[in-house]
């Protein structure tokens, strides 16, 4: 992470209503957050009028008209991702990458939070000169695992208790030992079809979607405005 200093211009693309621009301006000279959304705008400029040095703008990153070599800095936590998710994803994010290398000034920073793994962000920003560094990731997947956990330890008590709620509620009209154990033996064949076909069923999806959900992460990447190709 760069660091920020009170002669920055910073711009923060897609704001929406985070007070990230708020808490930016503390540090840097300027802040211009874009948004396309009117409402975002509209409401994030009445609740910061008093605080000086921010203006919120309705702005589409991939048309800015922002002047060349404008902005130290590019703050974005979900604008790319928004953008590649579209039908045209491809062409918008080719148009981001030019309107940031105009805006940037030489050696300006664009600060990404992506779920975009090294790889794709070199593809996709590879028709200027910049310079890429992964600053970390985090696994979407760690919290999920503890909820998984969390719901197996309450479904290893749950058979206790029904133990003890059918023996208090036995008469003399229980089903023979015969019977408890031929049931026994159907739940546990559905049991094991079950679970084959749920393993058939995630092999398939695993195939489709060609996903290792273990590695879906959110990444932070640097990319710096190196001097022009050619």
């Amino acid at each position: 992470m760069p660091t920020l200093h009170d002669q920055m211009t910073a711009l923060v693309l897609g704001g929406g209503l985070s007070s990230l621009s708020a808490r930016l301006v503390e540090k840097c000279k300027l802040v211009y957050d874009i948004d396309i959304s009117s409402f975002s705008v509209d409401y994030m400029d009445k609740l910061y009028k008093h605080v000086k040095g921010v203006r919120f703008m309705k702005m589409d990153a991939r048309r800015m008209y922002f002047s060349p070599n404008m902005f130290d800095i590019v703050f974005d936590k979900g604008t790319f991702d928004t953008i590649m998710t579209e039908e045209t994803g491809e062409q918008d994010v080719q148009d981001l990458e030019k309107h940031l290398w105009k805006v940037l000034k030489n050696h300006g920073v664009y600060m990404l939070v992506s779920a975009t793994p090294l790889e794709g962000i070199e593809a996709i920003f590879s028709s200027y000169s910049w310079k890429i560094e992964l600053l970390g990731k985090e696994s979407i997947t760690e919290a999920g695992e503890e909820d998984e956990e969390f719901d197996e330890e309450d479904e290893q008590e749950e058979p206790e208790e029904k133990t003890k709620d059918s023996a208090e509620k036995k008469t003399d009209d229980s089903p023979s030992e015969a019977d408890v154990k031929e049931a026994e033996e159907k739940l546990k064949e559905m049991k094991a079809a079950m679970k084959e076909f749920e393993e058939e069923m995630k092999k398939e999806q695993e195939d489709e979607e060609d996903v290792d959900l273990q590695n879906l992460a959110v990444h932070i990447y640097k990319i710096t405005k190196q001097v022009a190709k050619g």
